[in-house]
């Protein structure tokens, strides 16, 4: 019996199976016995009051091995174990319950939970790490940029985040901006899409995933974590600035046929040249069918989530057997598997396409970090306009992902007149004037900082490809 097979008898409760989940009793400290767990870790899997719990042992090679050592009961404790992973598949999930049979959620949603308007737009923002007073700033101001361009149409935006909820008169501070709080905790989530989001976190990460990975990893599961009431959502990224209308962008759902997720794919060679992928995705821009995922399509959406470690895997063993260097290969897939959800939906789609829509480079135009970190931004940003041209689309979002250039997104939500914009992108040209700045600053640091690229060829980069990122003062709503 494997490790996670072990779980689930628990799980199901299955005494037959394994009596001793009918036996235990409850047990004050999950942490008392810091000499098991996961990875030296003291946390564990938990369900219906029991545990398993792994013994590991370090080799002289630095890997972790576990074995199953005993179970106990449990209060409150869980486990992103590197070790399952190694020699369990994320598709033993399937074994437990349907999350449509569990569905079992402790939302604080404080916008309308009346009956949902689907001609309404509904955009979520999600944050795991704390909620700094920059970040609420942050919101607040993304708020007032989609009221400005959303001319006169109404637009639901929440923030979903973790942790300590906020006080009363913070959150009060966030509903009178227009944001509704989505709080949420993974205890709350149903079991089968806890197991799968483990899991996947650590398959995708081969290892012990970063603080960045796991949150990532929470968006393809947003049909969980949101209230049900909402049956659509447009999933951004912190770093996006929306500069149309997203009534617009909210009508490609009437063309999704069999799709449940709409993306724009990766306008860099990051995916193609690394593994077999066709194409990758970009998550900063997600179209998310959500009462679908929870309704009739769920068994198809989470079985596909459950064939992606595997595609991680054969993609890992192709690039080193292409490089003849395993170390290497290794490294290089790696690095993008911290992408976390759009590695994850690059692999879905490898083998069931049809769940992918493709919604348009001009929603998702991606500043380009990746070609410019890889071939220089003369040869794979400048040059190569069959990835980072958008000739029939134009510049409908903008996604400032890289990483020295972030606060180009808070520039242009704080004022996207195309006036601003070429003013930043003189900036960029110019020598820097300041080491470095905060990606949520929106004034005239913005561009004058340390790039880490060359500055002349990254003001023609802008120019030659993005120069359309803005909006024309006559077309901002006064």
């Amino acid at each position: 019996m494997s490790k996670l097979a072990l779980l689930i008898a628990c799980v199901e409760g299955v005494t037959s199976i394994n009596p001793a989940c009918a036996t235990l009793k409850p047990e004050a400290d999950c942490k008392a016995d810091t000499h098991y767990g996961c990875a030296g870790q003291s946390a564990v899997w938990t369900a219906f009051g029991c545990k398993v719990v792994f013994k590991c042992n370090i080799t002289d090679i630095g890997y972790r091995h576990c074995r199953s050592s005993r179970l106990r009961p449990f209060r409150r404790c869980s486990c992103a174990s590197a070790e399952m992973v190694d020699q369990d598949n994320p598709k033993f999930c399937s074994a437990l319950p349907p999350p449509s049979a569990q569905l079992k959620r402790t939302t604080d949603d404080n916008s309308l939970q009346s009956k949902e308007d689907t001609s309404v737009p509904h955009i979520g923002l999600l944050h795991t790490q704390g909620l700094s007073s920059e970040i609420k700033k942050a919101v607040i101001n993304m708020s007032a940029q989609l009221r400005c361009v959303s001319r006169s149409s109404p637009t639901r935006l929440h923030l979903v985040y973790s942790g300590m909820r906020l006080p009363t008169n913070e959150s009060n501070q966030l509903e009178r901006a227009g944001i509704g709080l989505v709080h949420f905790s993974l205890q709350n989530l149903p079991l089968r899409i806890h197991c799968l989001y483990e899991l996947l976190t650590v398959c995708m990460s081969e290892g012990q995933p970063q603080m960045s990975t796991r949150a990532f990893m929470l968006k393809p599961l947003m049909a969980w974590i949101l209230p049900p009431y909402i049956s659509r959502v447009i999933i951004l990224d912190m770093d996006v600035a929306l500069l149309r209308p997203p009534k617009e962008l909210w009508a490609k759902f009437k063309v999704f046929d069999d799709a449940l997720v709409g993306l724009a794919k990766e306008q860099s060679t990051l995916y193609t040249q690394s593994t077999n992928l066709a194409q990758g995705y970009n998550g900063g821009v997600q179209l998310l069918e959500l009462a679908r995922m929870r309704g009739p399509e769920e068994a198809r959406y989470l079985a596909a989530l459950a064939a992606a470690c595997g595609t991680h895997r054969a993609m890992r063993r192709q690039n080193a057997k292409r490089q003849n260097a395993t170390a290497k290969a290794a490294t290089d897939v790696v690095r993008f598997s911290l992408l976390g959800d759009q590695t994850l939906y690059s692999y879905m789609a490898y083998k069931e396409q049809s769940l992918f829509f493709n919604i348009g480079c001009e929603w998702n135009r991606q500043l380009g970090s990746w070609s410019s970190q890889i071939g220089g931004v003369k040869k794979l940003w400048v040059n190569r306009p069959d990835i980072h041209a958008c000739p029939d689309g134009g510049c409908a979002a903008f996604h400032a992902n890289l990483a020295s250039l972030k606060c180009a997104a808070a520039l242009l939500r704080a004022n996207p007149t195309c006036e601003n914009w070429d003013n930043f992108i003189r900036r960029v040209g110019r020598p820097r004037r300041i080491e470095r700045v905060s990606p949520y600053n929106s004034g005239s640091d913005c561009g004058a900082a340390r790039i880490g690229f060359d500055r002349s060829w990254t003001e023609k980069a802008l120019r030659t490809h993005y120069a359309d990122c803005c909006i024309p003062v006559s077309k901002l709503k006064t």
